[in-house]
């Protein structure tokens, strides 16, 4: 529970420090743009204006302003009055450029925070527990030590592993996904079962034509295995399960490496047995 409360705290910590970064920025920006239009109507009528932007041409450092300042004092011209002009020149010479800086600056703090946002979430504790989606009506019980991910990249699934495999996510060496759509097709029909089961293998093949592929439909639940290589050019085995109720179809997906299917296959269908669909 330590570990997982560090992991959520450094992801939030991280998120705010970036959103409360660009909050600023963005009230900055419109602080400046606010007192550089209140000066210039200020000063918009007043002859002295033109005279004080004279006296800072060029580069304007401290010992210009104060050389302007002391010599429109000893005129008599009040100290306020003098403040305003001074102020209202430098302004009136900010460098164009700025405004394609503060433009990168805010689209750079956007990208950062996108980025951010992007970020898998754990939505679970670490296991034992179980695991309730209010949304897609569902629970399962999660092993020791698992925990359940949300990846915004795929926002309809919910991916659940061991929490010292988070680190390599989203492609976890052992892990559950489970998938839930609407349908209006009458899912307690078992020949609509069917025929949703035969569509979507005809779906995979489509989309895996080298991994071999074996199905059971006439089990309880149903589902169909596959062999393939992955990006790594590692061999992996997976599994759908299917269910069906509430008018969803749930693709229950277990997955591991085809070499350590055989000893870990007996821990995930105790993960999918304990899968339970909420009528409520």
């Amino acid at each position: 529970m330590i570990q997982l409360k560090s992991q959520l705290k450094t992801i939030m910590t991280t998120l705010n420090f970036w959103i409360a970064l660009f909050i600023i920025f963005l009230v900055s920006i419109g602080f400046r743009f606010y007192f550089k239009k209140s000066l210039a109507v200020k000063v918009k009528n007043d002859e002295l204006f033109p005279r004080v932007k004279e006296m800072l041409v060029g580069k304007i450092t401290r010992n210009s302003i104060t050389e302007a300042r002391n010599k429109l004092a000893s005129e008599g011209i009040d100290p306020k009055r003098i403040s305003t002009l001074i102020s209202a020149s430098v302004y009136a010479k900010q460098p164009k450029y700025t405004l394609i800086i503060n433009v990168l600056t805010i689209l750079i703090l956007a990208f950062i925070i996108i980025r951010q946002l992007n970020v898998p979430r754990i939505i679970t504790p670490i296991g034992p527990n179980v695991y309730k989606n209010t949304e897609q009506n569902y629970e399962l019980n999660l092993p020791d030590n698992w925990v359940g991910i949300t990846n915004p990249k795929s926002p309809g699934d919910t991916y659940f592993t061991d929490n010292n495999n988070v680190n390599n996510s989203p492609t976890y060496p052992t892990a559950i996904e489970i998938q839930s759509e609407q349908t209006s097709k009458d899912t307690s029909s078992s020949t609509v079962q069917q025929q949703i089961l035969q569509s979507v293998y005809t779906g995979l093949e489509k989309q895996n034509p080298a991994a071999s592929f074996s199905t059971d439909f006439l089990s309880v639940p149903p589902y169909l295995d596959y062999t393939d290589v992955n990006k790594n050019s590692q061999p992996f085995h997976s599994r759908w399960y299917y269910f069906f109720g509430n008018g969803r179809v749930y693709a229950f997906l277990v997955t591991t490496s085809q070499n350590s299917w055989a000893s870990t296959i007996l821990q995930l269908e105790q993960i999918v047995s304990s899968f339970k669909i909420d009528s409520n």
